[in-house]
């Protein structure tokens, strides 16, 4: 096994963490204990069904043959986090990062593509490839731990939340204008451009469609 890829195994000891917290920027403002705190271990179940975490695709050129052939169609779970601490976080995903940086020439040089993914480089080429996400985590028979990406939720919730409060600062700017305090004067009703106020009650509902 290379250096990388002992790198990506999973910490579960004292010693390993701090050979791994070696490698990160001095700079850092926490100590080994802070981050063994929200760092589950390898064998320690999550009480809840969703987890904070970072991964990475597998790829069998870096991380061996896989065990599981459905494994190269997996995220490879490296760090599951028992709550949001953004400077540990941070410094492990600038970590993991900075090793694909160093890596990438090698990989592209071997000409050895990814079996399934075809944009694999380009994805692995991000400043931010590697990154906080939310999942559920899976322990497979063959003891890997792969992950399902739950994030896409969040981002779509808060990109039509967006959506929802700029539509509503519109309507309430449009309510405003005293023409259309007149017309509500006389009418008993908003003007037809401002007379729905959006909420977030079935935000979501376009995604059934």
């Amino acid at each position: 096994m290379s250096n990388y890829e002992s790198d990506f195994e999973s910490i579960s000891t004292d010693t390993e963490y701090n050979n791994y917290n070696s490698d990160r920027d001095s700079d850092y403002d926490f100590d080994d204990d802070t981050a063994l705190d929200i760092l589950y271990n390898t064998e320690e179940v999550s009480h809840t069904n969703f987890n904070i975490i970072l991964c990475e695709l597998y790829n069998e050129h870096i991380h061996g043959p896989p065990n599981n052939v459905d494994m190269n169609t997996n995220y490879l779970v490296l760090h599951r986090y028992k709550n949001f601490n953004s400077s540990v976080i941070n410094a492990d995903s600038r970590y993991y990062n900075k090793e694909y940086r160093e890596i990438i020439n090698t990989l592209i040089e071997s000409g050895k593509p990814h079996p399934i993914i075809k944009n694999y480089f380009n994805i692995i080429v991000r400043p931010n490839y590697i990154k906080p996400e939310i999942a559920k985590c899976i322990y497979l028979e063959t003891e890997e731990c792969i992950c399902v990406l739950k994030t896409i939720w969040l981002r779509l919730i808060q990109r039509t939340w967006k959506k929802i409060y700029n539509t509503k600062n519109d309507v309430i700017k449009k309510r405003c204008l005293i023409i259309s305090l007149i017309y509500r004067e006389n009418t008993g009703r908003w003007p037809s451009n401002c007379i729905k106020m959006p909420t977030l009650k079935g935000m979501l509902y376009y995604l059934s469609k």
